[in-house]
C-alpha cells in the first residue's frame, strides 16, 4: 500500500517536470543572490536563501525518485562532496564540540547544500537567458559602482539602505556589501562573459547584440575596477591569460577575444584620465602594480595589505603545523592572532598609531585572506584534502572537455574564482560554490543522462 503511494506520488512528480521546475528556481536563485548576496536587515533570512531550500528540496525528490527506480545518483564530485562534508562535521562538531558556534557552522553547511542543488540544477537552466541577464547585471553593477565612487551616498544599495552610511571616497561595491565581494562576483561574471562572446565566432551576431555584450563586457571590467579588489583583478587576469591561452593552442578565430580585450583597456585607460573619483588610497593601490614589477622589495615594504597577509599567511602555516589534522577551530584564528599581534604593538603612548611598527594594518582581529589556507588552519588538513580535490577534479574534469562546449565558459569562471579566494576569505561565501557546482553539474553527467543523450545522437544521425 505504502508503495503504490510512494510510487503514484513519484510518477505524479516525473523527471521531467522537476527539471524544468528546478531550472526555473535555479535562475531566480541566481537572480536573487547577484542582485543581493547577503541577508537585508529587516529581514532573518537572506532571499536568496530561501529559493535555495526549495530547490534542495526539489532535488532531494529527484534523488528518492532515481533511488527508488534504481537510476544512477552518485557520480564521483557528489562522493568527495561527502567525504569532505563529513570530515568538517567530524572537526567542527566532534573535535571542536567546545567551541561550536552557528555562525561558524551555518555558511559551510548552506554552501554544501548550495553546491548540490546547483550540481543537478545546472543542466536545466536556460543558458540563453543566463546569459542575457548576466550581461544586464554587468552593465547594472558597473554604472552603479561608478556612481557610488563619484557621488557617495547618493546611490548607496546595501542591505536596503538600512546597514550603513557609505563615506564619499569609499571604493564601489554595487549590489553587494563589500568591495571584497562585489570583486569577486564581478571578476566571475565578467570571465564567463568574455569567454561566452568569445567564442562567438562560431554563430556570428547581429551588431546591436555584440554591441549588447561588449557593453556588459566594458561596464563590468569598469565595475570590477573601482571595487579596487586587487586580488580580483589578478584573478580576472589569469582567467583571461587562460583563455587567451587556449585560443593560441586550438588556433581558434581570436577576433572577438581581442576586440572585448581592447574595449576593456579603453575604457579603464578613459576613465582613469577624465575622471578623479575622491576614493581612499587608489593611487596607493594602483601604482603597487607599476612598480612592484622593477622594485619588489620596495613596493611590498609599504603596502599594508601585502604586508598583513603575508603576515596572516605566517601565522596560518604555525598554526597548522602545530595543530595539523582537525585544526583549531571555526571562528578561532581571529583571537590567535590577537594573541601574537596585539594592537598595543602599533599604537604609541598616545593612543595613536605608531609609524615606526611599520606599514601594517593595525586591526587586531585579522584573518588570513586566504581561503585555502584559512580553511586548513580552522578546520584541519584532513577535512581539507577532499574539499581540495572537489576542487582539483572538477577543474581536471572541465580542462579534459572541448572548449567549444557549454561548461567552458564556467570553467573559465571557475579558475578566475579559485585565483580569487586565494586573497581573501570567502570560501563559505555562495559565489566560490555557485562557480565550483555550474562546471560540476555540466561535467559530471550521471549514466542514465549519458545514456539518453546517445540515443539523442544516434537518433538526430539517422535522420
Amino acid at each position: 500500500m505504502i508503495k503504490f503511494k510512494l510510487e503514484n506520488l513519484l510518477n505524479t512528480f516525473s523527471e521531467k517536470k522537476i527539471n524544468a521546475l528546478s531550472g526555473t528556481i535555479l535562475f531566480f536563485y541566481l537572480f536573487s543572490y547577484f542582485f543581493m548576496p547577503y541577508k537585508p536587515w529587516s529581514f532573518f533570512i537572506s532571499f536568496h536563501s530561501v529559493l535555495l531550500l526549495v530547490g534542495t528540496a526539489l532535488v532531494f525528490l529527484q534523488i528518492v525518485r532515481r533511488f527508488y527506480f534504481k537510476k544512477s545518483v552518485f557520480t564521483p564530485d557528489i562522493i568527495v562532496l561527502i567525504i569532505a562534508s563529513l570530515f568538517f562535521a567530524i572537526s567542527s562538531m566532534v573535535f571542536h564540540l567546545d567551541l561550536f558556534s552557528r555562525a561558524g557552522v551555518q555558511p559551510y553547511i548552506l554552501s554544501f547544500i548550495c553546491f548540490i542543488f546547483i550540481k543537478f540544477a545546472i543542466k536545466n537552466l536556460d543558458f540563453n537567458q543566463f546569459y542575457h541577464w548576466g550581461n544586464i547585471y554587468l552593465i547594472l553593477s558597473g554604472i552603479l559602482i561608478l556612481l557610488q565612487v563619484n557621488f557617495g551616498n547618493m546611490f548607496y544599495i546595501s542591505g536596503f539602505f538600512g546597514k550603513h552610511g557609505i563615506i564619499r571616497i569609499s571604493q564601489g561595491w554595487g549590489f553587494a556589501d563589500t568591495p571584497t565581494l562585489a570583486g569577486g562576483i564581478m571578476a566571475w561574471f565578467l570571465s564567463v562573459s568574455i569567454a561566452h562572446y568569445s567564442f562567438s565566432f562560431k554563430k556570428p551576431m547581429g551588431v546591436y547584440k555584440e554591441m549588447f555584450n561588449l557593453s556588459a563586457i566594458t561596464f563590468g571590467a569598469l565595475g570590477l575596477f573601482y571595487t579596487l579588489n586587487r586580488g580580483a583583478w589578478i584573478a580576472t587576469f589569469i582567467g583571461i591569460f587562460v583563455l587567451g591561452i587556449v585560443f593560441f593552442l586550438f588556433k581558434y578565430p581570436k577576433k572577438y577575444f581581442i576586440r572585448s580585450l581592447l574595449f576593456i583597456i579603453f575604457f579603464i585607460a578613459f576613465f582613469m584620465k577624465f575622471t578623479n573619483p575622491p576614493i581612499a588610497i587608489m593611487n596607493d593601490k594602483i601604482s603597487f602594480f607599476k612598480t612592484v614589477a622593477y622594485n619588489t622589495d620596495e613596493s611590498i615594504k609599504y603596502a599594508a595589505s601585502v604586508n598583513t597577509r603575508l603576515r596572516a599567511w605566517g601565522l596560518c602555516i604555525e598554526l597548522i603545523k602545530e595543530y595539523p589534522v582537525w585544526g583549531i577551530g571555526l571562528l578561532q584564528y581571529p583571537l590567535y592572532y590577537e594573541k601574537i599581534f596585539p594592537q598595543k604593538l602599533f599604537v604609541d603612548a598616545h593612543g595613536y598609531l605608531d609609524p615606526e611598527s611599520g606599514y601594517l594594518d593595525p586591526n587586531p582581529r585579522q584573518i588570513p585572506h586566504n581561503s585555502y589556507l584559512y580553511y586548513m588552519t580552522e578546520v584541519g588538513t584532513l577535512p581539507a584534502i577532499p574539499l581540495f580535490a572537489l576542487f582539483a577534479l572538477i577543474v581536471i574534469r572541465g580542462i579534459r572537455s572541448t572548449p567549444k562546449s557549454k561548461e567552458f565558459p564556467f570553467l573559465i569562471g571557475l579558475i578566475t574564482i579559485g585565483a580569487w579566494i586565494g586573497t581573501c576569505d570567502y570560501i563559505n561565501e555562495r559565489i566560490f560554490w555557485i562557480a565550483l557546482a555550474s562546471v560540476a553539474g555540466l561535467v559530471f553527467i550521471d549514466k542514465d543522462t549519458k545514456v539518453k543523450k546517445n540515443i539523442k545522437n544516434s537518433n538526430h544521425k539517422s535522420k
